[in-house]
Formats: structure tokens, C-alpha cells, sequence
């Protein structure tokens, strides 16, 4: 079964996070916030949904969390029970094994 992946946050961290995966041709499913005023917004093509729309399906979710600082959103995935979170630094170092998807011209 695979996960569907969830960036946290949906400023500028999280709409270049989504930039960097879909180049390398993963699908994000949604962005996450807590500013309730994104709820709902679509943001480069992702829909937003409050933290609290996800705690029905937390076992079948990535979370990446995309913020300067992630401490604070750490502690909330914790305490929200939420088994699969990674941090955008964390990331990273893993993307970087990987480049991006360039689509090759084709000579007619």
C-alpha cells in the first residue's frame, strides 16, 4: 500500500518543496496548514487542508515538514499520533541522490 504524501506547510518552503518533488515526477496528494484562512485554497495546483482534516487517515500518510523551523511542528505530528513525518532538511539529503526528471527532445 502506498503512502500519500502531505507537505506541512504552505508557504515558501512547502510550494518549493513541491516544485523540487514534482521534478523528480512525485505526486504530492496535499498541503497541510494551520492558518485557517488556506483551508480549502489551492495552492500551485494542491489543495490545502487544516491539520485536523488528516487525523482520520494519519496511518496512510508521508507528512514532509516544510518550515524554517520545525520544532514546534514536530511536537504537534507527535502529539496528533501522526507515525510518518520527515522534515524538508531531512529530505534533503535524500533528494539530492536523485535529479531532476528532464524530458528529452525528440527531433522530428
Amino acid at each position: 500500500f502506498q503512502k500519500e504524501i502531505v507537505i506541512f506547510g504552505a508557504g515558501q518552503y512547502g510550494r518549493r518543496l513541491l516544485y523540487e518533488l514534482s521534478q523528480r515526477q512525485v505526486t504530492v496528494a496535499f498541503f497541510m496548514d494551520n492558518d485557517s484562512a488556506k483551508d480549502g485554497t489551492q495552492i500551485d495546483g494542491v489543495v490545502c487542508k487544516r491539520v485536523e482534516a488528516f487525523l482520520g487517515q494519519k496511518e496512510h500518510l508521508l507528512v514532509i515538514i516544510a518550515q524554517r523551523e520545525c520544532a514546534k511542528a514536530i511536537q504537534q505530528m507527535k502529539e496528533l499520533g501522526f507515525p510518518r513525518v520527515i522534515t524538508r532538511q531531512e529530505l534533503d539529503g535524500i533528494l539530492i541522490q536523485y535529479s531532476p526528471y528532464v524530458q528529452k527532445e525528440r527531433n522530428l
